[in-house]
């Protein structure tokens, strides 16, 4: 009973709840001294969690942490009662850097869910009496300046040395430079002062005489630090960030550190030696005063329109690439600016305000963002000729105020010499329309012969542009259109010789129904015993070529009694005279033909019985030797099942989550940005070609929210067509193909593309085996096959198809009315469509057996790199210019790397955003599956990946260069 009593006592005290969270605050001294830091403690007590709080601002104060929280944790035991506490110290330092009176408001911390509040505190700060010992100036080398022009300043510190009279002994400047404290204000000199303090150096002090307050020359250590400044205001220099604090010693003493006491600071080092250190200091703090120099503002009068606040003397230049384009195709603009001001405050011209550069170019309403590199600052930017002829980019203009001048100034770049080629696919104004045959001689890109113009016309229908489509298999069922008419006819071949294939095919009736047709028609004894042999051997599955042995084959069926009336009825049979003489009683032949009926019936029950039995006693042991493992597996096959949709659920890459009503916006504001776009193609080239790149990026999103729609693909194809992005118009043209193959617009418009594709030969999805052809056979079945593909695109798969269907009808019509009425010449009809129907049916044949093509991709940069390996540090192959709309094989993927197999056969690496595949799920290896996958999210602007310098610099390896 007391060890009961003791452990319930013991469990009460252990299980007492926890103190309840507090906060206190406190300051180390209420009476601050300018320029020196003050501790404020923040202690959190008896806390599991809690929040580090954000002080409030305090004016005229610095405020900052001065390291990590402090734990500290206690368990006491009074009396048998056990009692914890803990608490969580937050250090903070406050600097004042005026005189006056403060106060820090209170301020709330969560802690354990709650909101604790801490108490308001105040504190004052006074000024030291620094008397003579500390002098700080700030002088300018200019007495008047302009805002924004560079003035240089000078800190000069003048600190009187320390004396020891009774030691006899004076600090020198380096001891003395280390007394400046580390919670001074350097303001715009900081930056000076770090870059000495990271090269391990300190500004040179030297020893001055100067006059002190009471007219007396006095020994100083004087040090001066260097800096450049920009006003950015007018009126006078701004000292008030400059503050510095001095430790300055009042006692020294022996020192009680072996290593020289207490200065091992990287900065300031120990200026002693193992004897002496400071024992006792007094902060003083030095405010800066400033010399008498003014900040005048930039005049308004005069001020051009173009003046962007650059103060100072500069130069501009400007360089543009390439400069042969077509209208509307971007030019890259890189404009350099040096000066003697404040480069990083330097803004770029007004491009878009420079009426004599918008006139002919379209320039993007943007400032420019620029980086500077030593004195100069550079800027990049694309223009767009807006039409062709033009022959110059005018010189660019950059006004500056001239401080020394005191007036403004404005300086041109030189003009820049560019050819502007008529735009290619914009050159026809009326290409946009059903596409047709015709020859003009108007057009700035000459039509050769008659040349099918390409249809240029979108669909924006949302209910047939926004539903997504299954792509179209290699087999198509064209062939049924051969089968079913010959089916036809071979029932009609069926239907009319009906009784001669009964008889020549008895065995298509089951036993028991051949057997009773036997007795039916059964004369004597031995055809009734002989009809009984054969059912027993159908049967039993045994030849019975005796009565023993059909005997014998039911006894092996169990069969025991019915073996033994079988028996006995053929015995009596056997009787008969010889078997040779008719049944003289037909009451006797019917009945005999009755008995052998019954007979048979009950061998048909027995045997279906026994197989019943059989069944089940085999289903019975299955289940119960397998149903477990059954279970397991069908256990094992769902969740294999499940794994796989959440593995491939989750590494399939999401699209764009678009909303049908989105969807919809979305369509239309494409259309709407091709519409305009169309409209301006005939007066401003570089409009169109904003509006077109707007009109792709629109329908590229869409691709990339999961829609799958060839007349989409047909749209988003005919804007990257007609913004000069034939690389990406031949991959969605392709695309859209496989998943509407009969289409003659897209058709023309990739012959149309393919047409302007560089010099090398594009490979085609029907002649891709010629090239690599080894043999005669293969090269002359691989142009068979592109003849075949000419043939069959000229006259329209549909159109063929439809023939086909009509040739077969006809002539599987003709034999079939031949076959079922009377005969007639049925050649002379029957030949025509015959020959159709080959014919039509050899080029359906020979299209649908074509290899799958030997590319799976295209090529959507002008100028491409190929890597030896998947990184840019790897050796380059081959560079090739002009790339884009080439075929390439894409045989491997890793990061953001594509591996590609060159025409050449040369394989190598690309970077991903330099070919898109057109297989039709974007991925590699989907080129001949079929599915409907995810789409290259190919991003319009992706062609102004060139870099400056890398146009027009020839290379090898270029495009049909190599055999």
């Amino acid at each position: 009973m007391h060890w009961l009593k003791s452990s319930f006592i013991l469990t009460a005290l252990w299980g007492l709840p926890a103190a309840a969270a507090e906060v206190d605050v406190r300051l180390s001294t209420r009476e601050a001294v300018v320029g020196v830091p003050i501790v404020l403690q923040l202690s959190i007590h008896n806390a599991e969690d809690y929040q580090p709080p954000t002080l409030p601002d305090i004016d005229g104060c610095e405020i900052r942490s001065a390291g990590p929280p402090a734990r500290r944790s206690q368990v006491s035991i009074i009396n048998g009662r056990r009692s914890e506490s803990s608490s969580d110290t937050l250090s903070y330092l406050i600097t004042p850097r005026r005189e006056g009176s403060f106060e820090i408001p209170s301020f709330h911390i969560q802690a354990d869910g709650e909101s604790l509040a801490t108490d308001t505190l105040r504190f004052v700060a006074t000024k030291s009496d620094s008397g003579d010992r500390l002098i700080v100036e700030i002088t300018g080398d200019k007495e008047q300046v302009y805002v924004g022009q560079p003035l240089n300043l000078s800190l000069k510190i003048w600190l009187k040395p320390f004396r020891d009279r009774q030691r006899r002994l004076t600090l020198s400047e380096g001891d003395m430079w280390q007394m400046i404290s580390s919670h001074s204000q350097w303001g715009s000199f900081a930056d000076r002062i770090r870059e000495l303090a990271d090269g391990r150096r300190r500004p040179g002090g030297q020893e001055v005489l100067r006059t002190d307050s009471e007219g007396q020359e006095r020994s100083y250590y004087l040090y001066e630090v260097d800096s450049t400044v920009y006003p950015t205001h007018a009126g006078s220099i701004d000292a008030d960030e400059v503050q510095i604090v001095v430790d300055y010693p009042t006692a020294l003493g022996p020192s009680r550190s072996p290593l020289g006491g207490l200065f091992e600071d990287d900065f300031f080092g120990s200026p002693f030696n193992n004897r002496l250190t400071i024992t006792a200091s007094q902060p003083i703090v030095g405010e800066a005063r400033i010399g008498s120099t003014e900040v005048l503002p930039v005049p308004r009068d005069g001020r051009p329109d173009d003046y962007r606040g650059a103060v100072g003397q500069y130069e501009i230049v400007t360089q543009a690439n390439p400069t042969t384009v077509d209208a509307g195709e971007p030019v890259t603009l890189n404009i350099g600016i040096a000066g003697t001001g404040p480069m990083e405050l330097v803004q770029a011209p007004p491009l878009h305000e420079l009426t004599d550069l918008t006139d002919d170019f379209r320039v993007a309403d943007e400032s420019l963002a620029g980086f500077v590199k030593q004195d100069t600052k550079l800027f990049s930017t694309t223009i767009r000729p807006r039409r062709e002829g033009i022959t110059a980019i005018p010189p660019i203009r950059f006004s500056y105020f001239d401080p020394d001048a005191e007036q403004f100034k404005t300086i041109y770049s030189e003009p820049i010499s560019i050819t502007v080629n008529p735009a290619e696919s914009l050159a026809m104004d009326s290409i946009v329309g059903s596409s047709r045959f015709e020859q003009t001689e108007n057009d700035a890109t000459p039509i050769r012969g008659s040349e099918l113009l390409p249809d240029f016309t979108n669909v924006d229908n949302p209910d047939a542009v926004l539903t997504s489509q299954v792509a179209a298999s290699r087999q198509s069922s064209w062939w049924l259109l051969v089968v079913l008419p010959t089916l036809v006819w071979l029932a009609a071949l069926v239907v009319k010789h009906r009784r001669a294939l009964r008889h020549c095919l008895p065995r298509l009736r089951s036993a028991r129904a051949t057997c009773l047709a036997s007795l039916q028609h059964a004369d004597d004894g031995p055809a009734i015993v002989a009809a009984l042999r054969q059912y027993i051997a159908d049967r039993s599955g045994k030849p019975c070529p005796t009565n023993a042995t059909a005997v014998g084959a039911l006894r092996t069926l169990g069969m025991y009694p019915l073996a033994g009336e079988v028996e006995s009825m053929m015995h009596r049979l056997d009787r008969d005279a010889g078997g040779a003489a008719l049944l003289d009683n037909s009451s006797d032949h019917d009945e005999q033909v009755a008995q052998a009926i019954a007979l048979v019936d009950q061998i048909e029950s027995a045997c279906a019985a026994r197989g019943r039995v059989r069944l089940n006693t085999a289903k019975r042991s299955a289940t119960d030797g397998t149903s477990k493992t059954v279970a397991q597996r069908s256990a094992g096959m769902l969740s294999a099942f499940i794994l796989a949709l959440t593995a491939s659920s989750a590494t399939a890459a999401g699209p764009v989550s678009l909303s049908p009503q989105q969807q919809r916006t979305v369509l239309a504001e494409a259309a709407q940005a091709y519409a305009e776009a169309t409209a301006a193609g005939s007066n401003d080239s570089a409009e169109a070609q904003a509006g077109f790149e707007a009109a792709a990026a629109k329908y590229q999103l869409l691709v990339d929210s999961g829609v799958r729609n060839s007349l989409l693909y047909r749209n988003l194809a005919n804007a990257y067509a007609q913004s000069g992005q034939r690389g990406r118009a031949i991959a969605y043209y392709e695309r859209a193909k496989r998943l509407a193959p009969d289409d003659p617009v897209l058709s023309t418009n990739l012959q149309w593309a393919n047409a302007r594709v560089s010099s090398a030969p594009v490979p085609s999805s029907e002649n891709v085996g010629a090239d690599n052809a080894s043999s005669v056979m293969e090269r002359l079945l691989a142009s068979v096959r592109a003849g075949n593909a000419n043939v069959l695109q000229a006259i329209g798969r549909t159109r063929v198809i439809v023939v086909l269907a009509i040739a077969s009808i006809m002539f599987w019509g003709l034999l079939t009315m031949r076959t079922l009425w009377r005969p007639f010449p049925v050649w002379r009809w029957a030949v025509l469509p015959l020959v159709a129907g080959l014919l039509c049916g050899g080029l359906l044949l020979l299209s649908d057996t074509a290899p799958p093509p030997a590319w799976n991709a295209v090529l959507v940069a002008d100028t491409v790199t190929v890597h030896a390996g998947d990184g840019q540090a790897f050796a380059s192959v081959q560079t090739f210019r002009d790339a884009q709309g080439q075929r390439v094989r894409v045989i491997g993927e890793r990061g953001k790397w594509r591996q590609i197999q060159t025409p050449n056969q040369q394989p190598g690496w690309v970077e991903a955003s330099n070919v898109l595949l057109v297989g039709p799920g974007g991925r590699v290896g989907e080129w001949e599956s079929g599915r409907v996958g995810e789409g290259e999210s190919g991003r319009v602007g992706e062609w102004e990946r060139g870099r400056v310098g890398e146009w027009g610099s020839g290379g090898v390896g270029e495009w049909g260069s190599e055999e």
